[in-house]
């Protein structure tokens, strides 16, 4: 489709738009208006309703596309979604909202919602996302043209006018990218299985491969993944691209081998060789891991769902693939990460969320580290509650910036250092990154921050890393490596980063007075790290014993409940 044909067939469309904030609603009203020859506007999900319904007839349909939040008064963007549906099930739908957890995201899948954008909007995104939904309905509508122009002229019909037809249809429920086919034909497929079998199968970190190489890199990897999955049609498998990173096998037949056996064919084939890619004129080996979730015997029009379920299940306990069942509680677990989630939300609502310090007792200092807790009726919850289940979420980066906020704050007219946790994918975060930046540049407190990154599997470029602790360091930041000796530490990388504090797992020190093996790995961790001239803290010092023997290692820094436990205001040790 042109581009000149995509602007000519926007003018021609009658949008309404549903939003509940006033000023909201004004900013997006005069953008829309650049877009579209005519936006009706409602103040929520019942005013919306009440348009749609009397805007439409059996011969005319007066709106080509409804753009809503989903939380509103009177009636939610969900709720009249449906009713909507029932009345005209083809109309494209697209949500503007805060919210992006799970729920609402499944909730839209069900209702074959068209698009899903995160506000605040961004410029660029919101066009893609619009011109998308455009060109489908572009495809929609002109295979319905072609459709009703056969039906009146069946004599005149030619075969270039079936063969366009089918060109659209073809176009309309395949994949540009991969050729496979989409969501929404195996939307339209599921129901005519008689007894289907579904593999979900998701690309591990394939964020990372786009941050790292750029996007072609990723669409080339995503091109060669979609190869393999095809090659499964010998199985009598039917693949599917359903998302970014995310693909489908689905098979109606009676299984001559086992799920399990079938799901490792599939792990085989994707991660046995590494997919050769050309980077400025230098070929890179990018080694994938894939997780998969297996379902059957569930209704049709649930597989996708409960397929998704597992999927996540199966990356929280650390498999490549899991078998759905019963006995797994999958539903009960999932529950239980929407509730996690919802407590976040709400204690970011409601201002619960709080950090606590905990005293770090060096030679020349006692500094604290910050860690998150949300006050909820009268109890104090630790992340260990809530802190996966909301990774994946856009709330994550909210918990994150509001305990940079609130350390900084606390802080600020003191003189003690106080230090922060990053992880890897923190990181990768530029909003959080630009905002440890900025409160740097405002506050000058660059000599109190201490920047405490995971030290972990997950760490996968140690340029990405290495680079952001010099940054950090010319700033005047110090740079802490947590959880050090926690089972994927790597020497060899140390030196490399030069961090100012090496911090020493909790696994290792809790037992230190009596496993040899644990003062062993210790004592060789302090004296590796006093060549490189990076200081030590030991973690998890909870009796005197303990504090005796990292005492006896000469570790420059001790952190544990025996010290301190972690408190709402600072400690006196």
């Amino acid at each position: 489709m042109r581009k000149e044909d995509l602007l000519i067939f926007k003018k021609t469309l009658n949008i309404l738009y549903v939003e509940d904030d006033s000023g909201i609603r004004d900013v997006m009203n005069d953008m829309l208006n650049d877009i579209f020859s005519s936006v009706t506007l409602a103040l929520n999900g019942q005013d919306g309703l009440d348009k749609f319904k009397n805007n439409i007839t059996k011969e005319v349909k007066v709106f080509d596309l409804i753009l809503s939040d989903i939380c509103m008064p009177k009636l939610d963007g969900i709720s009249m979604s449906q009713k909507i549906r029932e009345i005209d099930q083809d109309i494209p739908i697209i949500f503007l909202t805060a919210f992006s957890d799970i729920d609402y995201f499944l909730k839209s899948i069900k209702l074959g919602i068209d698009g899903y954008i995160i506000k605040p909007v961004e410029y660029k995104s919101f066009i893609s996302t619009i011109n998308k939904v455009i060109q489908r309905l572009y495809l929609r509508k002109q295979n319905q043209e072609y459709k009703n122009n056969l039906e009146s002229k069946v004599k005149e019909q030619t075969i270039e006018l079936r063969y366009k037809n089918n060109e659209l249809e073809v176009r309309y429920y395949h994949d540009s990218l991969t050729g496979l086919q989409n969501r929404y034909a195996l939307i339209r497929d599921i129901t005519k299985y008689s007894n289907p079998r579904m593999m979900l199968i998701d690309i591990n970190r394939f964020s990372t491969i786009n941050n790292i190489y750029g996007g072609k890199v990723g669409d080339k990897v995503l091109i060669n993944v979609a190869r393999i999955l095809d090659d499964f049609k010998e199985e009598e498998c039917i693949a599917y691209r359903v998302s970014a990173d995310q693909f489908t096998l689905v098979r109606d037949v009676k299984d001559d081998i086992t799920c399990d056996q079938a799901a490792q064919m599939v792990l085989d084939k994707i991660t046995s060789e590494p997919i050769k890619i050309i980077v400025d004129d230098t070929e890179v080996d990018i080694n994938l891991t894939v997780t998969i979730g297996l379902v059957k015997d569930i209704e049709n029009v649930k597989l996708l769902e409960y397929a998704d379920m597992t999927l996540k299940y199966a990356k929280r306990t650390y498999q490549p693939f899991v078998f759905y069942s019963p006995e797994l509680k999958i539903e009960k677990n999932y529950q239980k990460a929407l509730d996690a989630v919802n407590l976040v939300k709400n204690a970011l609502e409601e201002d619960t969320l709080v950090p606590f310090f905990q005293p770090i007792v060096k030679e020349d200092e006692i500094s604290y580290e910050c860690l998150v807790r949300i006050l909820s009726d009268g109890k104090v919850i630790s992340p260990f509650f809530f802190i996966d289940e909301i990774k994946h979420t856009t709330y994550y980066t909210q918990l994150t910036i509001t305990m940079i906020n609130k350390s900084f704050e606390y802080f600020k007219d003191k003189l003690n250092s106080f230090s922060i946790n990053l992880s890897f994918e923190d990181i990768l975060n530029s909003h959080i990154i630009e905002h440890i930046k900025h409160k740097l540049e405002t506050t000058k407190m660059n000599n109190q921050l201490i920047l405490e990154i995971l030290e972990s599997e997950s760490i996968e470029n140690f340029e990405i890393v290495k680079s952001f602790i010099n940054e950090m360091k010319s700033l005047g930041v110090r740079i802490a490596l947590d959880d050090f000796g926690s089972g994927y530490s790597n020497f060899t990388y140390l030196q490399e980063l030069n961090p100012d504090y090496l911090k020493i797992d909790g696994s290792l020190i809790k037992d230190i007075d009596t496993n040899d093996r644990s003062h062993i790995i210790v004592k060789t961790i302090v004296s590796f790290a006093q060549e490189l001239g990076i200081k030590t803290i030991a973690e998890f010092i909870h009796n005197e014993d303990v504090y005796k023997k990292v005492v006896e290692l000469n570790i420059d820094g001790h952190q544990g409940y025996f010290l301190g436990e972690p408190k709402e205001s600072l400690l006196v040790v």
